[in-house]
């Protein structure tokens, strides 16, 4: 995705009505402490707050809402990484959940695409850091941690060097790669900014590969499950438009969390007819509680 560029006016119109950007991406690790304080700490991450042990240990709403077993329970970070991105991370108490993040190249792999300014210096930080680097012929780092993040890095001058990086996009490993590509783009509005990579509003850039190894997609509650959350207007108009497309699945009707740092949030998933899961979102910036207790602030999107 290196050198991927376009200016927002040149992105379609969203199908989606009422959408704005991708407003964050989420990832599920095996050590939330740990990958907190390895992006805050080595990618110049901002903890912005915290939620959970989230859980209902008499009923099913964590399978109907976040379609997980009813069972699991969940404890959430939001960092703000970069210029432009909200990076969600999860990690989950649940029976039977995989820890270990799917293999680059099977289905539902995921991995953060990221720009420094000095990459050699940066390679160097992240061996210091026990993060596992390998180098390939055009110049891409490759990174993984041990608590299930991946993450690809390339020069660019051009990156503030104040910045310990900055964020380009993620890249998802599809089973279907033409379902993917189309529902992003015929139902949520996507633009394709190059091949196939998608962009929405001013949000981080989405790719799209194929899978080249087998193997189930992981949920939510495994390291490495994952989803993708856009930012809409109206969460219940756009909730009902996705309803009517074969293959959506709304997980059930939208909610307002009513206390906690991020009190006015309104949101529901929904499951893509390729198997991903994904968030419509409606997020009050700007009057949200956890705002009065930290300087660090949500990354907008418009």
């Amino acid at each position: 995705m290196r050198g991927v560029g376009t200016a927002e006016s040149a992105l379609p119109k969203a199908a989606l009505p009422g959408a704005v950007a991708v407003d964050h991406l989420a990832s599920t690790v095996s050590d939330l402490d740990a990958a907190v304080a390895f992006l805050t700490a080595e990618l110049g991450g901002q903890e912005c707050y915290r939620e959970g042990p989230i859980a209902d240990s008499t009923g099913d709403w964590m399978a109907r809402k976040l379609g997980v077993p009813a069972e699991a329970s969940a404890r959430i970070v939001m960092i703000r990484l970069g210029e432009r991105l909200n990076f969600e991370v999860f990690e989950y108490s649940c029976p039977g959940a995989s820890r270990v993040a799917p293999r680059p190249g099977a289905p539902g792999a995921s991995c953060l695409l990221l720009a420094v300014a000095d990459l050699q210096a940066f390679a160097a930080r992240m061996r210091l850091a026990a993060v596992v680097v390998e180098h390939d012929q055009q110049g891409i780092l490759r990174c993984s941690t041990e608590f299930g993040l991946t993450f690809e890095v390339v020069e660019d001058p051009s990156v503030d060097p104040e910045l310990s990086a900055d964020v380009i996009g993620i890249r998802y490993t599809v089973a279907d790669l033409p379902a993917a590509q189309s529902f992003l783009t015929s139902v949520i509005g996507m633009g394709a900014v190059h091949d196939t990579v998608l962009g929405l509003g001013n949000g981080p850039l989405v790719e799209l590969v194929p899978a080249t190894l087998p193997g189930p997609l992981p949920g939510n509650h495994d390291v490495g499950g994952h989803h993708l959350a856009f930012a809409v207007t109206d969460v219940d108009r756009a909730a009902e438009f996705l309803s009517q497309h074969e293959g959506v699945h709304v997980m059930g009707t939208p909610e307002t969390v009513t206390a906690g740092p991020i009190a006015g949030d309104r949101w529901v998933y929904f499951a893509s007819p390729f198997g991903m899961q994904m968030e419509l979102i409606c997020m009050p910036d700007g009057n949200l509680p956890y705002e009065r207790a930290t300087s660090a602030r949500r990354w907008q999107p418009s």
